[in-house]
């Protein structure tokens, strides 16, 4: 049996029939598809920084430091954000967690967006290589300017 599918009408039947589509010559013709854009890591960095200015203005600190010490990580659909392990940062992640991500969905026109936490240690989140001595200290500019070993091993220096 055949399908019968809904019959366009042209104007003068559609003043009978008003709940069916009227065919006209701008109908006809074929609308262009909206692609629908992915988001960028820029982007998504901008909104990111968006909701925590929110929470600066609300004078929150302890959200926004949550939410701005490291960046995000962002491949579609997964937006990656590394959190302290701490108590305190995974209670305020917890508080906003929802918030944030219907905003980021909202501003970014993307409800397939999912947000991962990843929890760093302390330790490697606090790690300041300490500098006591006079070698401790040449080592950690030489890492910075590599041709500082050759200009001292050039001018015969020691480092005391």
């Amino acid at each position: 049996m055949p399908t019968l599918a809904p019959a366009a009408v042209s104007q003068s039947d559609a003043t009978a029939m008003p709940h069916l589509p009227v065919t006209t010559e701008a109908n006809l013709q074929a609308k262009p598809v909206a692609e629908h854009l992915l988001p960028t890591i820029e982007q998504v960095q901008a909104a990111w920084e968006q909701f925590a200015e929110q929470y600066r203005q609300q004078e929150k600190p302890l959200i926004v430091s949550m939410l701005t010490w490291r960046p995000i990580t962002f491949t579609y659909p997964t937006i990656t954000h590394a959190l302290r392990n701490n108590a305190t940062d995974d209670e305020a992640f917890k508080q906003v967690r929802n918030q944030l991500l219907s905003f980021l969905r909202q501003q970014l026109n993307c409800p397939q967006l999912v947000l991962e936490t990843i929890e760093v240690p302390v330790e490697e989140a606090n790690a300041v290589k300490k500098m006591y001595t006079n070698t401790d200290r040449f080592n950690f500019l030489a890492e910075q300017f590599p041709l500082l070993n050759n200009l001292r091993n050039m001018l015969g220096l020691d480092i005391e």
